[in-house]
């Protein structure tokens, strides 16, 4: 974010994707916004920015990051938003918290928050209930429980058959060149689990995930470069900058924040730059070098310098 940008977004005034906070003393109140944006649409938090639509900055040191990031991690399921800072003409600094919403309902310090035009409200117990409902929908529906005490007798064969047959039809899987219940459902058993846990492995360590082709006689399995893939989640989501970080110092290796700009390519402030680096830092991605002075940088942690 440039100087032009939050000068157009203070100038719209608070709403119920933008909040204005003068300093960063306020930030427990503005962490609670943070979670209702999170909950919602997502929006802006703005730290050096008055009610009253003035652009008045603050000091900002790394304690002051640090804080704003400690207080960050208050928020549960742990999410954490781009932090933008934008320099201004006295020297001073407004931080920008730039907050994706639309995701897992999230909690700060064990209540939920909901955004109600400009105003941060807790959320109510019912509403709050559903957004878990339907979070939990995916591994908690009927088609997804063990059926405790089911036998292969059980079940319908002629209706597996039917609906396979209908799939081959559709072209949504292909000819698997039998009709026998058992082989057919413990293949899709077997098939399923394996490439789902090679999926869930590759992914944790950092690397492309693998191609899976399939016919009716075999599963193919492809296994691509090992270069250095970001995790998009470590305990919650990263986001496309924070990768991009990532990323280049997988690339280059130790390197000071300098040489980590021109790697980027992008036209991204300096301190926002640092600001990531610093939450990267927070969870364990990455570290500093031992190298004193403009030669100071980070690096992967666990690498070499």
């Amino acid at each position: 974010m440039n100087l032009q940008e939050l000068t157009d977004l203070v100038n719209g005034g608070e709403s119920e994707r933008v909040e204005f906070k003068k300093t960063t003393g306020q930030r427990s109140e503005a962490m609670r916004t943070v979670c209702a944006m999170l909950n919602g649409m997502g929006g802006f938090v703005l730290f050096g920015v008055t009610d009253r639509k003035q652009i008045v900055g603050q000091t900002v040191t790394g304690q002051t990051l640090e804080e704003v990031a400690n207080e960050l991690r208050r928020i549960e399921p742990p999410a954490f938003p781009d932090i933008e800072p934008v320099v201004l003409s006295n020297g001073l600094t407004v931080i920008a918290l730039r907050v994706g919403g639309g995701g897992t309902p999230h909690t700060y310090d064990g209540r939920p928050y909901a955004r109600n035009g400009p105003t941060t409200i807790q959320m109510p117990q019912g509403r709050y209930e559903r957004l878990l409902l339907e979070r939990m929908h995916g591994s908690a529906r009927w088609e997804n429980r063990p059926a405790v005490g089911v036998t292969l007798a059980d079940l319908d064969h002629g209706e597996i058959v039917r609906t396979l047959d209908e799939a081959i039809r559709r072209r949504r899987v292909d000819e698997p060149g039998t009709r026998d219940v058992r082989h057919l459902l413990t293949g899709l058993q077997a098939w399923g689990r394996g490439t789902l846990k090679m999926a869930e492995l590759t992914t944790k360590a950092g690397l492309p995930p693998p191609e899976i082709e399939s016919d009716s006689r075999e599963v193919v399995v492809r296994f691509r470069s090992t270069l250095y893939v970001a995790p998009t989640r470590v305990g919650h989501d990263l986001s496309s900058l924070q990768r991009r970080l990532l990323e280049v110092l997988a690339r280059t290796g130790p390197a000071p924040i300098s040489e980590i700009l021109k790697h980027l390519d992008l036209d991204t402030p300096r301190r926002t730059v640092q600001a990531n680096l610093q939450l990267l830092r927070h969870l364990d991605l990455i570290e500093s070098t031992q190298k004193k002075g403009r030669a100071a940088g980070c690096k992967l942690r666990g690498v070499p310098s």
